[in-house]
């Protein structure tokens, strides 16, 4: 279990300091998805490192391309992670300019899991969690695997006295496993510092949720597109894009689409 919290959970109008979106997303469900990945991506180009084109392939289908728009190498205020992400968008070489998410959706297992385990090990480095949230499920769904499989080659091999329980024993030792695979995904915990962060991000992801107009007209013009990345990332975007409807807001530089910008479109 997560180490108790002695904070309630409060708006929050900033997210924690140091704090990646994709962190805040993964210590929410105690999962690195590929909204992490998206989140991290928006909020490079929302910061000038890449622009987002969307547009219409040959094909008419919808298709995104991801353009660098400055030099990466010796830039100090970029973090290691965000370096490894567009590393993996461009080549660690950084011969290329522009990438399709069609061609990292194609490269989807050289690309998503390196990305995720990154993740992973850099929560832990920020004590977040005490191991990876994926090695601890891992080590509760394999124990419980091989009781399954035990349970079905163990009446072959056991002396002839447990023969009193008949399938009993077989059934329980079964029945055990898929107790132990069952619970293995809820099995991750965070640490103490982990727990205290979760509770300023739900604070954020509250006021996300329902931030009041008069209050959002107060702030800074950018914020809409300042905190998408920790709306994608905490999976209110959709939500926090309705907030605006009625205000003015400025057209995103770090985005182009196929039609004139407009909140409905975003």
């Amino acid at each position: 279990r997560d180490p108790a919290s002695n904070r309630s959970v409060k708006p929050e109008y900033s997210p924690p300091a140091g704090l990646l979106p994709a962190e805040g997303g993964t210590l929410i469900d105690e999962k690195a998805e590929p909204r992490e990945v998206l989140a991290t991506i928006v909020d490079l180009a929302v910061r000038g490192y890449l622009r987002i084109e969307q547009m219409t392939n040959a094909g008419g289908r919808e298709e995104f391309l991801f353009h660098r728009m400055k030099p990466i190498a010796g830039d100090e205020s970029l973090k290691p992670f965000e370096l490894f992400v567009l590393a993996k968008i461009f080549g660690g070489d950084w011969t290329l300019s522009t990438c399709a998410l069609s061609e990292m959706r194609r490269d989807y297992d050289h690309t998503f899991p390196p990305i995720r385990d990154r993740l992973y090990r850099l929560m832990v480095d920020h004590g977040l969690f005490p191991a990876s949230p994926a090695r601890m499920r891992t080590d509760w769904l394999v124990p419980g695997g091989a009781l399954v499989a035990v349970s079905f080659v163990l009446p072959n091999f056991w002396p002839s006295w447990l023969d009193a329980y008949g399938v009993v024993l077989p059934v329980a030792i079964a029945a055990s496993g898929l107790v132990l695979v069952g619970w293995s995904r809820f099995m991750s915990r965070r640490t103490w510092v982990g727990a205290q962060t979760l509770v300023a991000v739900r604070g954020f992801q509250e006021f996300l949720e329902r931030a009041e107009k008069d209050r959002l007209e107060r702030m800074p013009a950018d914020t809409l597109h300042r905190f998408l990345p920790w709306a994608i990332a905490l999976g209110v975007s959709e939500r926090w894009i309705f907030n605006f409807r009625g205000l003015k807001v400025d057209e995103p530089v770090w985005y182009t689409g196929t039609s004139p910008f407009t909140l409905d479109s975003y």
